[in-house]
């Protein structure tokens, strides 16, 4: 691993593939604590990673969250300096109505969002430093509010729509993506799917992309335990412990475990990094956390 990076770019998407799956198929969060699987009233955390061949410190983000367990502010370091952060900002209901994105004190994105009467997000529009709009999201909802829609246009070209479908007790069962080119035409489609066990608790997620890759993410009691994620030059598998955090990520070059550490409310605040296939200890990364 380079120890300048924090932490190597495959372990950024292995370790937080799931975080961002779930912002890109517009689906809400209950709050950014729960995504993050961070336990109390936290106010802020903060992550910085050790290799022990370079003998190196990294700093990580600093984030910080309002009493309601969201996000107010994202700093992101480089050579242990801020090189960006985000400032994110809500409405009198609490919702997350607009955020902004700066790279070396410049604004670079701009994020402004419009909720419906049940207060469910019904558009979100993404500027660029010049104002200039880069992204449009429209949700579609059925009369109780249940999102059946998500169109997103580009340059006011229509470029994507994600279609989802329920039983009729209204749990969801698939959600489909659509890509359309700039004449209008579909030119690719993927899909989500989802199975529950007999107490209607999730059991598995299957995504299905490109026609070649594959991700199946498994759950028992509603707990995820294991992701098997299948590309077409590689594969890679992830187990996740007790605490809902990961334990294992193995395929490919990749052969990882990792140990940790936990507070007194179920937060890790040490997880050390461990190369399986020699034993070796890579590194490992502190988190400090802050409560109300």
């Amino acid at each position: 691993m380079n120890a300048n990076k924090f932490p190597s770019l495959i372990f950024l998407f292995l370790l937080s593939f799931n975080f961002a799956f779930k912002l890109a198929h517009c689906q809400s969060i209950d709050n950014d604590l729960n995504d993050r699987n961070i336990k109390g009233k936290v106010s802020s955390t903060s992550e910085s990673w050790y290799n022990y061949s370079s003998n190196k410190w990294t700093k990580g983000d600093f984030v910080t969250f309002n009493a309601s367990g969201n996000i107010i502010r994202i700093e992101k370091y480089y050579n242990d300096e801020v090189s960006g952060y985000e400032e994110h900002y809500y409405d009198s209901k609490g919702n997350n109505s607009e955020r902004k994105i700066y790279t070396d004190g410049n604004l670079t994105e701009h994020v402004y969002k419009i909720f419906d009467s049940l207060n469910n997000i019904a558009k979100r529009t993404t500027y660029d430093n010049q104002n200039k709009e880069i992204e449009r999201i429209i949700f579609i909802r059925d009369k109780k509010g249940k999102l059946i829609e998500c169109k997103y246009y580009e340059s006011n070209s229509y470029v994507k729509s994600i279609i989802y479908s329920y039983n009729n007790k209204g749990v969801l069962l698939r959600y489909d993506y659509n890509y359309y080119d700039k004449s209008g035409l579909l030119y690719r489609s993927d899909s989500v799917k989802y199975l529950y066990d007999s107490e209607a608790k999730i059991k598995t997620i299957s995504e299905y992309y490109y026609g070649k890759t594959k991700i199946v993410s498994n759950y028992i009691d509603g707990s995820l335990k294991n992701i098997s994620e299948t590309f077409p030059d590689k594969s890679f598998e992830k187990t996740y412990n007790t605490q809902g955090d990961i334990f294992t990520v193995k395929g490919h070059d990749v052969d990882y475990s990792y140990e940790y550490e936990y507070d007194s409310q179920g937060n890790w605040i040490k997880r050390n990094t461990i190369y399986t296939r020699n034993g070796i200890k890579e590194g490992y990364y502190t988190r400090s956390i802050t409560y109300y």
